[in-house]
Protein backbone atom coordinates (compact mmCIF):
# COMPACT_ATOMS: atom_id res chain seq x y z
CA UNK A 1 0.00 0.00 0.00
CA UNK A 2 2.89 2.44 0.87
CA UNK A 3 4.31 1.71 -2.98
CA UNK A 4 1.17 2.83 -4.19
CA UNK A 5 0.94 5.77 -2.00
CA UNK A 6 4.36 6.81 -2.85
CA UNK A 7 3.92 6.22 -6.75
CA UNK A 8 0.56 8.64 -6.59
CA UNK A 9 2.53 10.71 -4.30
CA UNK A 10 5.75 10.93 -7.14
CA UNK A 11 2.69 12.90 -9.35
CA UNK A 12 2.13 15.37 -7.37
CA UNK A 13 4.98 16.46 -5.27
CA UNK A 14 3.61 19.99 -5.10
CA UNK A 15 0.11 18.99 -3.48
CA UNK A 16 -0.64 17.46 0.01
CA UNK A 17 -2.09 14.17 -0.87
CA UNK A 18 -4.95 12.80 0.95
CA UNK A 19 -5.51 9.17 0.44
CA UNK A 20 -8.27 7.43 1.22
CA UNK A 21 -7.65 4.43 3.41
CA UNK A 22 -11.17 3.43 4.65
CA UNK A 23 -13.22 5.55 6.18
CA UNK A 24 -10.08 7.82 6.37
CA UNK A 25 -8.47 10.14 4.15
CA UNK A 26 -4.38 9.69 5.72
CA UNK A 27 -1.49 12.30 5.26
CA UNK A 28 1.50 10.62 5.94
CA UNK A 29 5.36 12.14 6.12
CA UNK A 30 6.08 16.03 5.05
CA UNK A 31 2.31 16.37 4.23
CA UNK A 32 1.51 15.27 7.63
CA UNK A 33 3.69 17.45 9.74
CA UNK A 34 2.36 20.57 7.59
CA UNK A 35 -1.48 20.02 7.75
CA UNK A 36 -1.88 18.96 11.25
CA UNK A 37 -1.18 21.90 12.87
CA UNK A 38 -3.66 24.03 9.94
CA UNK A 39 -6.20 20.83 10.80
CA UNK A 40 -5.57 21.12 14.35
CA UNK A 41 -5.34 17.39 14.37
CA UNK A 42 -3.03 15.42 16.12
CA UNK A 43 0.44 14.00 14.32
CA UNK A 44 1.10 10.45 15.44
CA UNK A 45 3.75 8.58 13.84
CA UNK A 46 3.98 4.56 12.63
CA UNK A 47 7.76 3.02 12.53
CA UNK A 48 8.71 6.52 12.52
CA UNK A 49 6.83 7.52 9.98
CA UNK A 50 4.47 11.28 10.60
CA UNK A 51 1.06 10.62 9.74
CA UNK A 52 -2.61 11.93 10.24
CA UNK A 53 -6.20 11.80 9.38
CA UNK A 54 -9.64 12.91 9.19
CA UNK A 55 -12.54 11.40 8.53
CA UNK A 56 -14.11 10.76 5.02
CA UNK A 57 -17.53 12.11 5.46
CA UNK A 58 -15.96 15.18 7.19
CA UNK A 59 -14.05 16.06 4.00
CA UNK A 60 -15.42 19.59 3.10
CA UNK A 61 -14.67 21.10 6.24
CA UNK A 62 -10.78 19.86 6.08
CA UNK A 63 -10.47 20.54 2.67
CA UNK A 64 -11.60 24.29 3.14
CA UNK A 65 -9.11 24.91 6.25
CA UNK A 66 -6.25 23.48 3.58
CA UNK A 67 -7.29 25.57 0.95
CA UNK A 68 -8.02 28.71 3.04
CA UNK A 69 -4.23 28.09 4.06
CA UNK A 70 -3.00 28.53 0.66
CA UNK A 71 -2.37 24.58 -0.52
CA UNK A 72 -2.74 22.63 -2.85
CA UNK A 73 -4.70 19.27 -2.18
CA UNK A 74 -4.97 15.97 -4.60
CA UNK A 75 -7.85 13.39 -2.95
CA UNK A 76 -6.75 10.04 -3.86
CA UNK A 77 -10.01 8.18 -3.20
CA UNK A 78 -10.56 4.00 -4.21
CA UNK A 79 -11.95 3.88 -7.95
CA UNK A 80 -12.72 -0.37 -6.74
CA UNK A 81 -14.80 -1.95 -3.93
CA UNK A 82 -12.48 -3.30 -1.75
CA UNK A 83 -14.37 -6.48 -0.79
CA UNK A 84 -13.86 -7.43 -4.42
CA UNK A 85 -10.51 -6.23 -4.64
CA UNK A 86 -7.37 -8.55 -5.41
CA UNK A 87 -4.38 -7.27 -3.53
CA UNK A 88 -4.59 -3.83 -2.77
CA UNK A 89 -7.73 -1.64 -3.62
CA UNK A 90 -6.69 0.38 -6.65
CA UNK A 91 -6.44 4.34 -5.90
CA UNK A 92 -6.16 7.43 -8.05
CA UNK A 93 -6.44 11.08 -7.62
CA UNK A 94 -9.78 12.00 -8.51
CA UNK A 95 -9.55 16.27 -7.74
CA UNK A 96 -7.05 18.56 -7.15
CA UNK A 97 -8.16 21.65 -5.84
CA UNK A 98 -6.28 24.86 -5.26
CA UNK A 99 -7.79 28.15 -3.69
CA UNK A 100 -10.49 29.59 -5.99
CA UNK A 101 -11.67 26.13 -6.75
CA UNK A 102 -13.79 24.92 -3.85
CA UNK A 103 -17.19 24.76 -5.31
CA UNK A 104 -18.70 23.44 -2.08
CA UNK A 105 -17.92 26.79 -0.02
CA UNK A 106 -19.56 30.11 -0.77
CA UNK A 107 -17.63 33.90 -0.12
CA UNK A 108 -19.31 36.85 -0.22
CA UNK A 109 -17.89 38.19 -3.10
CA UNK A 110 -16.25 36.02 -6.18
CA UNK A 111 -13.70 33.84 -5.54
CA UNK A 112 -12.04 33.42 -8.67
CA UNK A 113 -8.79 31.71 -10.78
CA UNK A 114 -7.14 33.61 -13.16
CA UNK A 115 -4.47 32.93 -15.67
CA UNK A 116 -1.59 35.51 -17.44
CA UNK A 117 0.51 35.33 -20.15
CA UNK A 118 2.70 38.43 -21.65
CA UNK A 119 4.61 39.29 -24.53
CA UNK A 120 5.98 42.33 -26.28
CA UNK A 121 4.56 44.33 -23.92
CA UNK A 122 1.04 43.24 -24.24
CA UNK A 123 -0.54 41.45 -21.20
CA UNK A 124 -3.54 38.33 -21.43
CA UNK A 125 -5.17 38.19 -18.41
CA UNK A 126 -8.55 35.66 -18.06
CA UNK A 127 -10.68 34.97 -15.01
CA UNK A 128 -12.40 32.11 -13.98
CA UNK A 129 -15.52 31.88 -10.89
CA UNK A 130 -15.41 28.15 -10.98
CA UNK A 131 -18.76 27.67 -8.76
CA UNK A 132 -20.29 29.64 -10.28
CA UNK A 133 -19.20 29.92 -14.55
CA UNK A 134 -18.51 32.93 -14.67
CA UNK A 135 -15.58 33.35 -17.26
CA UNK A 136 -13.90 36.70 -18.89
CA UNK A 137 -10.75 37.80 -20.13
CA UNK A 138 -9.19 41.33 -20.78
CA UNK A 139 -5.90 42.93 -22.58
CA UNK A 140 -3.80 45.36 -21.58
CA UNK A 141 -0.74 47.36 -22.50
CA UNK A 142 1.70 47.38 -19.84
CA UNK A 143 1.58 45.40 -16.17
CA UNK A 144 0.40 48.73 -14.54
CA UNK A 145 -3.05 48.37 -16.28
CA UNK A 146 -2.67 44.52 -15.54
CA UNK A 147 -1.46 45.40 -11.53
CA UNK A 148 -4.82 47.17 -11.10
CA UNK A 149 -7.06 44.65 -13.14
CA UNK A 150 -5.78 41.81 -10.15
CA UNK A 151 -5.73 44.21 -7.47
CA UNK A 152 -9.51 45.12 -8.07
CA UNK A 153 -10.88 41.55 -9.26
CA UNK A 154 -8.52 39.63 -5.95
CA UNK A 155 -8.19 36.31 -7.34
CA UNK A 156 -7.17 33.53 -5.15
CA UNK A 157 -4.77 32.29 -7.73
CA UNK A 158 -3.10 32.81 -10.83
CA UNK A 159 -1.56 30.78 -13.35
CA UNK A 160 1.67 31.58 -14.74
CA UNK A 161 3.63 29.75 -18.16
CA UNK A 162 6.95 28.40 -16.27
CA UNK A 163 9.82 30.23 -16.36
CA UNK A 164 7.99 33.51 -15.32
CA UNK A 165 7.79 33.33 -11.56
CA UNK A 166 10.52 35.93 -11.29
CA UNK A 167 9.11 38.51 -13.68
CA UNK A 168 8.75 42.00 -12.36
CA UNK A 169 4.46 41.46 -12.33
CA UNK A 170 4.27 38.60 -10.69
CA UNK A 171 6.98 39.45 -8.08
CA UNK A 172 5.35 43.04 -7.88
CA UNK A 173 2.11 40.58 -7.10
CA UNK A 174 3.59 38.87 -4.32
CA UNK A 175 4.55 41.83 -2.71
CA UNK A 176 0.42 43.45 -2.99
CA UNK A 177 -1.17 39.86 -2.59
CA UNK A 178 1.28 38.06 -0.29
CA UNK A 179 -1.65 35.04 -0.43
CA UNK A 180 -2.14 34.62 -4.06
CA UNK A 181 -1.69 31.13 -5.15
CA UNK A 182 0.60 31.15 -8.10
CA UNK A 183 0.86 27.90 -9.94
CA UNK A 184 2.41 27.74 -13.67
CA UNK A 185 1.91 25.60 -16.82
CA UNK A 186 4.10 24.48 -19.45
CA UNK A 187 4.06 27.55 -22.06
CA UNK A 188 2.95 25.34 -25.11
CA UNK A 189 -0.66 25.49 -22.98
CA UNK A 190 -0.66 29.61 -23.91
CA UNK A 191 0.22 29.05 -27.31
CA UNK A 192 -2.94 31.05 -29.34
CA UNK A 193 -3.82 28.32 -31.47
CA UNK A 194 -3.58 25.58 -29.29
CA UNK A 195 -6.07 28.07 -26.63
CA UNK A 196 -8.12 28.98 -29.41
CA UNK A 197 -8.88 25.61 -30.25
CA UNK A 198 -9.61 24.42 -27.08
CA UNK A 199 -12.41 27.27 -26.43
CA UNK A 200 -14.07 26.82 -29.72
CA UNK A 201 -14.27 23.11 -28.82
CA UNK A 202 -15.04 24.23 -25.34
CA UNK A 203 -18.57 26.43 -26.06
CA UNK A 204 -18.72 24.16 -29.45
CA UNK A 205 -18.99 27.40 -31.92
CA UNK A 206 -16.75 28.18 -34.77
CA UNK A 207 -15.57 31.72 -34.06
CA UNK A 208 -15.13 33.88 -30.63
CA UNK A 209 -17.26 37.08 -32.48
CA UNK A 210 -20.34 35.96 -30.65
CA UNK A 211 -18.30 36.52 -26.96
CA UNK A 212 -17.06 39.92 -28.27
CA UNK A 213 -13.46 39.06 -27.72
CA UNK A 214 -12.04 37.18 -31.10
CA UNK A 215 -9.18 40.16 -31.58
CA UNK A 216 -8.27 39.73 -28.12
CA UNK A 217 -5.29 37.72 -29.03
CA UNK A 218 -3.81 37.14 -25.73
CA UNK A 219 -6.90 37.59 -23.64
CA UNK A 220 -7.57 33.80 -25.58
CA UNK A 221 -4.38 32.67 -24.74
CA UNK A 222 -4.97 33.18 -21.19
CA UNK A 223 -8.74 31.83 -21.23
CA UNK A 224 -7.83 28.86 -23.09
CA UNK A 225 -4.65 28.09 -20.80
CA UNK A 226 -6.83 28.30 -17.79
CA UNK A 227 -9.68 26.06 -18.85
CA UNK A 228 -7.14 23.87 -20.10
CA UNK A 229 -5.46 23.76 -16.33
CA UNK A 230 -8.64 23.92 -14.20
CA UNK A 231 -10.24 21.01 -16.51
CA UNK A 232 -6.87 18.91 -15.63
CA UNK A 233 -7.00 19.79 -12.17
CA UNK A 234 -10.69 19.01 -11.80
CA UNK A 235 -10.57 16.09 -13.80
CA UNK A 236 -13.57 16.27 -15.24
CA UNK A 237 -15.25 18.41 -17.93
CA UNK A 238 -16.33 22.42 -17.11
CA UNK A 239 -19.34 22.19 -19.15
CA UNK A 240 -21.52 25.03 -16.41
CA UNK A 241 -18.83 27.71 -18.13
CA UNK A 242 -21.31 28.36 -21.10
CA UNK A 243 -20.27 31.72 -21.84
CA UNK A 244 -17.06 34.06 -22.21
CA UNK A 245 -17.01 37.76 -21.85
CA UNK A 246 -14.59 41.04 -22.19
CA UNK A 247 -13.89 42.27 -18.95
CA UNK A 248 -13.88 45.98 -20.25
CA UNK A 249 -13.42 48.80 -17.64
CA UNK A 250 -14.61 51.54 -19.53
CA UNK A 251 -18.56 50.34 -18.80
CA UNK A 252 -17.60 51.07 -14.92
CA UNK A 253 -16.27 53.63 -12.75
CA UNK A 254 -12.40 53.30 -12.44
CA UNK A 255 -11.39 52.76 -8.80
CA UNK A 256 -8.23 51.79 -8.34
CA UNK A 257 -6.72 49.75 -5.41
CA UNK A 258 -5.71 52.64 -2.98
CA UNK A 259 -9.40 54.01 -3.23
CA UNK A 260 -10.96 51.07 -2.53
CA UNK A 261 -8.77 50.46 0.17
CA UNK A 262 -9.36 53.24 2.23
CA UNK A 263 -13.26 53.66 1.22
CA UNK A 264 -13.14 50.68 3.16
CA UNK A 265 -16.14 49.34 0.52
CA UNK A 266 -15.47 45.43 1.17
CA UNK A 267 -12.79 45.08 3.72
CA UNK A 268 -11.83 47.47 6.69
CA UNK A 269 -8.73 48.60 7.36
CA UNK A 270 -8.08 46.96 10.72
CA UNK A 271 -8.25 43.46 10.20
CA UNK A 272 -9.58 42.95 6.41
CA UNK A 273 -12.75 41.74 7.88
CA UNK A 274 -16.50 43.42 6.75
CA UNK A 275 -17.09 45.08 10.00
CA UNK A 276 -17.55 48.80 9.36
CA UNK A 277 -17.82 48.58 5.59
CA UNK A 278 -20.03 49.98 2.92
CA UNK A 279 -20.69 46.03 1.64
CA UNK A 280 -21.58 45.61 5.69
CA UNK A 281 -23.92 48.60 5.68
CA UNK A 282 -25.58 47.54 2.26
CA UNK A 283 -25.72 44.08 2.73
CA UNK A 284 -29.56 43.24 3.09
CA UNK A 285 -29.99 40.73 0.47
CA UNK A 286 -31.14 37.33 1.23
CA UNK A 287 -29.16 35.00 -0.85
CA UNK A 288 -25.97 34.24 -1.80
CA UNK A 289 -26.48 35.48 -5.22
CA UNK A 290 -27.49 38.53 -4.18
CA UNK A 291 -24.21 38.95 -1.99
CA UNK A 292 -22.54 38.46 -4.77
CA UNK A 293 -24.11 40.82 -6.79
CA UNK A 294 -23.63 43.39 -4.59
CA UNK A 295 -20.35 43.03 -3.60
CA UNK A 296 -19.44 43.44 -7.54
CA UNK A 297 -21.41 46.27 -8.14
CA UNK A 298 -19.57 48.04 -5.07
CA UNK A 299 -16.02 47.42 -6.91
CA UNK A 300 -17.50 47.89 -10.19
CA UNK A 301 -20.08 51.05 -9.94
CA UNK A 302 -22.07 51.27 -13.07
CA UNK A 303 -20.97 54.58 -15.88
CA UNK A 304 -24.55 53.95 -17.72
CA UNK A 305 -26.69 56.05 -17.18
CA UNK A 306 -29.94 54.38 -18.37
CA UNK A 307 -28.77 51.37 -15.88
CA UNK A 308 -28.50 53.23 -13.05
CA UNK A 309 -31.95 55.04 -13.47
CA UNK A 310 -33.79 51.46 -14.15
CA UNK A 311 -32.00 50.74 -10.63
CA UNK A 312 -33.63 53.56 -8.97
CA UNK A 313 -36.94 53.22 -10.24
CA UNK A 314 -37.23 49.87 -8.96
CA UNK A 315 -35.65 50.57 -5.28
CA UNK A 316 -38.15 53.69 -5.33
CA UNK A 317 -41.39 51.37 -6.41
CA UNK A 318 -40.21 48.74 -4.14
CA UNK A 319 -39.91 51.52 -1.45
CA UNK A 320 -43.33 53.05 -2.20
CA UNK A 321 -45.07 49.57 -2.45
CA UNK A 322 -43.93 47.88 0.83
CA UNK A 323 -46.18 44.99 0.61
CA UNK A 324 -44.57 44.07 -2.79
CA UNK A 325 -41.45 44.35 -0.93
CA UNK A 326 -41.79 42.20 1.73
CA UNK A 327 -43.62 39.66 -0.34
CA UNK A 328 -40.96 39.49 -2.81
CA UNK A 329 -38.05 39.17 0.06
CA UNK A 330 -40.12 36.50 1.58
CA UNK A 331 -39.80 34.79 -1.68
CA UNK A 332 -36.52 34.98 -2.36
CA UNK A 333 -35.43 33.96 1.96
CA UNK A 334 -36.66 30.49 0.03
CA UNK A 335 -33.81 30.22 -2.49
CA UNK A 336 -30.94 28.44 -1.90
CA UNK A 337 -27.90 29.13 -4.19
CA UNK A 338 -28.17 27.85 -7.13
CA UNK A 339 -25.27 29.36 -8.97
CA UNK A 340 -23.53 26.94 -6.92
CA UNK A 341 -25.52 23.91 -6.54
CA UNK A 342 -26.10 23.98 -10.16
CA UNK A 343 -22.10 23.81 -11.09
CA UNK A 344 -22.03 21.03 -8.29
CA UNK A 345 -24.41 19.36 -10.39
CA UNK A 346 -22.81 19.75 -13.76
CA UNK A 347 -19.21 18.71 -11.83
CA UNK A 348 -20.56 15.73 -10.93
CA UNK A 349 -20.32 16.65 -7.48
CA UNK A 350 -23.86 16.48 -6.02
CA UNK A 351 -25.32 14.78 -3.20
CA UNK A 352 -29.10 14.10 -2.18
CA UNK A 353 -29.38 17.34 0.07
CA UNK A 354 -27.82 19.40 -2.67
CA UNK A 355 -30.98 18.08 -5.19
CA UNK A 356 -33.57 18.47 -2.06
CA UNK A 357 -32.31 22.41 -2.12
CA UNK A 358 -32.60 22.73 -5.79
CA UNK A 359 -36.12 20.89 -5.74
CA UNK A 360 -37.28 23.68 -3.15
CA UNK A 361 -35.49 26.20 -4.74
CA UNK A 362 -36.98 25.91 -8.05
CA UNK A 363 -40.80 25.70 -6.36
CA UNK A 364 -40.65 29.14 -5.13
CA UNK A 365 -39.06 30.89 -8.11
CA UNK A 366 -42.63 31.20 -10.22
CA UNK A 367 -44.07 32.92 -7.13
CA UNK A 368 -40.64 35.16 -7.61
CA UNK A 369 -41.48 35.92 -11.16
CA UNK A 370 -45.40 36.02 -10.57
CA UNK A 371 -43.96 39.18 -8.07
CA UNK A 372 -41.38 40.92 -10.21
CA UNK A 373 -43.96 40.76 -12.99
CA UNK A 374 -46.41 43.39 -10.72
CA UNK A 375 -43.40 45.59 -10.22
CA UNK A 376 -44.14 48.02 -13.56
CA UNK A 377 -40.21 49.14 -14.17
CA UNK A 378 -38.18 48.17 -16.95
CA UNK A 379 -35.70 46.16 -15.21
CA UNK A 380 -38.27 43.95 -12.95
CA UNK A 381 -40.04 43.05 -15.97
CA UNK A 382 -36.44 42.43 -18.08
CA UNK A 383 -35.55 40.17 -15.08
CA UNK A 384 -39.19 38.26 -15.02
CA UNK A 385 -38.57 37.00 -18.61
CA UNK A 386 -35.22 36.16 -17.88
CA UNK A 387 -36.71 33.18 -15.34
CA UNK A 388 -37.21 30.09 -16.63
CA UNK A 389 -38.85 27.84 -13.45
CA UNK A 390 -38.12 24.40 -15.11
CA UNK A 391 -41.26 22.73 -14.29
CA UNK A 392 -40.32 19.43 -15.70
CA UNK A 393 -36.85 19.42 -13.32
CA UNK A 394 -38.79 21.04 -10.36
CA UNK A 395 -41.77 17.85 -10.87
CA UNK A 396 -39.00 15.02 -11.67
CA UNK A 397 -36.92 16.06 -8.06
CA UNK A 398 -40.69 16.30 -6.02
CA UNK A 399 -41.56 12.88 -7.53
CA UNK A 400 -38.34 11.01 -7.28
CA UNK A 401 -37.07 12.65 -4.00
CA UNK A 402 -38.12 11.79 0.33
CA UNK A 403 -38.92 15.00 1.85
CA UNK A 404 -35.47 15.46 3.87
CA UNK A 405 -32.66 14.03 1.72
CA UNK A 406 -29.65 12.99 3.51
CA UNK A 407 -26.19 14.84 3.24
CA UNK A 408 -24.90 11.56 1.22
CA UNK A 409 -25.93 8.64 -0.14
CA UNK A 410 -26.03 5.77 2.23
CA UNK A 411 -27.33 7.78 5.58
CA UNK A 412 -30.75 7.31 5.02
CA UNK A 413 -33.62 6.86 2.02
CA UNK A 414 -32.98 9.33 -0.84
CA UNK A 415 -35.70 7.85 -3.51
CA UNK A 416 -39.27 8.37 -2.36
CA UNK A 417 -41.26 4.97 -2.14
CA UNK A 418 -43.45 4.05 -4.62
CA UNK A 419 -40.89 5.91 -7.11
CA UNK A 420 -39.53 3.26 -8.87
CA UNK A 421 -40.71 -0.39 -8.24
CA UNK A 422 -37.36 -2.47 -8.70
CA UNK A 423 -36.07 -0.12 -6.05
CA UNK A 424 -38.71 -0.38 -3.86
Amino acid sequence: MMRQYQAIKAQYSDAILLFRLGDFYEMFFHDAEVAAPILNITLTSRNGMPMCGIPYHALDSYLSKLVDAGMKVAICDQVEDPSTAKGVVKREVVRVVIPGTLVEGGGDGEELTSALVEEKGRIGMAFLDLATGNFSLTEVNNSQEAMAYLERLSPLSLLIPWGYQDSPIVSRLKGTMPNLFVDTADPWVFEFNGAKRLLLEHFKVRSLKGFGCEESTMGIRAAGALIHYLSTLQKRSLSHVRSLSYYAPLQFLYLDPVAIRHLELTENLWDRGREGTLFNYLNHTLTPMGVRLLHHWLLHPSRDLKTIREREDTVEWLVNNREILDTLRRRLKAVCDLERLGSRVAMGMVTPRVLGAIRDSLHTLPEIRDSLTSIPTSMAQSLAVKIDPLPQLRKLLAEALVENPPARLGEGWTIREGYHSELD
